[in-house]
């Protein structure tokens, strides 16, 4: 019977490590910075907002997709395509300055398109300005949200505001438009540094239940696990087994099953793993579930003699 526990403790702890591998979400995140000459009298720097920027993209999870647009005199352009890896981004991000004129509506337009590319993934849209748009801009946003409504998963759009205007959100329309969309309006405080754009970006990207899940089922493997050890060491001893042998055997038995346990983690929380390997390692733990039940051996019936003669015991 205690076999039989422990086969079933091994399964789970193999199930509940492949499934927190495989939970990671897959999306876009569609970020568009104003790269007007007006940024650059906002009064905080824009090389500070480009940094602040680039240090909150690489908190987000592997598995999504990312991409900047910025303005120029067609509306925007993408300074580097979707990728899951932000190297190229950040080498266009680093050689750009203000300068221009502002085309906020078909900014907003051009990244609706993004986005609608992957209808079905978890999206975000994040628009960091000065806010000095155009009235025509509020059409422009309406038709946007009538074509975001096409966006099949989660959307969330966020909208980071820069300016020295003491009355901004009523003399430019900005805030009609963050309105309209149904965006979440940031307007930092400290002028003088981006620091505030971190913890901002912070917000809008990071820690949701997601990232609290991983935390759960970390700390429920490891209770799981350190069940299963004193599992293993109770079936060696009353197989007759010396004490000290088997908690040996207990302890290799984490020794071994950590490291993958941990690794697991690590992979669904940064989202390393494709849906195609995700299964395979389904695939995998089914067979070693198989495997497990028909090489398994039943007790024995008495105990060795030696387990009397065991000090430790």
């Amino acid at each position: 019977m205690k076999n039989c526990h422990l086969i079933i403790k091994i399964v789970l702890i193999t199930v509940m490590t492949v499934l927190t591998a495989c939970a990671a979400k897959q999306g876009r995140v569609a970020v568009i910075l104003d790269n007007s000459g007006s940024m650059s009298v906002t009064g905080t720097a824009f090389d500070e907002i480009k940094q602040s920027l680039f240090d909150a993209l690489r908190l987000i999870p592997f598995s999504y997709e990312k991409g900047l647009r910025v303005f120029d005199a067609n509306g925007s352009f993408l300074i580097s395509p979707y990728n899951q890896d932000l190297s190229e981004l950040y080498s266009s991000l680093k050689s750009l300055e203000p300068g221009g004129n502002t085309y906020i509506g078909k900014s907003l337009s051009d990244a609706a398109d993004d986005l609608l590319e992957a209808p079905d993934g978890d999206n975000h849209l994040i628009f960091i300005t000065d806010g000095e748009g155009h009235i025509n801009d509020i059409q422009i946003a309406q038709s946007v949200k009538e074509r975001l409504t096409n966006l099949k998963g989660n959307f969330r759009c966020s909208f980071i505001l820069f300016s020295k205007r003491e009355n901004v959100l009523e003399e430019t329309p900005i805030g009609k438009i963050s309105e309209i969309l149904g965006c979440d309006l940031t307007v930092p405080d400290d002028y003088a540094s981006a620091g505030t754009l971190t913890p901002a970006l912070q917000r809008i990207l990071g820690f949701d239940f997601y990232q609290i899940w991983i935390i759960i089922s970390a700390v429920l493997h490891l209770i799981l696990l350190v069940f299963s050890a004193h599992l293993i060491f109770s079936i060696q001893c009353a197989r007759g087994m010396l004490p000290r042998y088997a908690r040996v055997s207990a302890i290799f038995f984490l020794i071994v099953l950590l490291p993958p346990v941990a690794a697991a983690h690590l992979i669904g929380l940064f989202s390393w793993i494709s849906a195609f390997t995700c299964w395979s390692l389904i695939l995998i733990a089914a067979i070693v579930f198989l495997t497990a039940l028909g090489f398994q051996k039943k007790p024995k019936e008495k105990r060795s003699e030696s387990y009397k003669k065991d000090p430790f015991a």
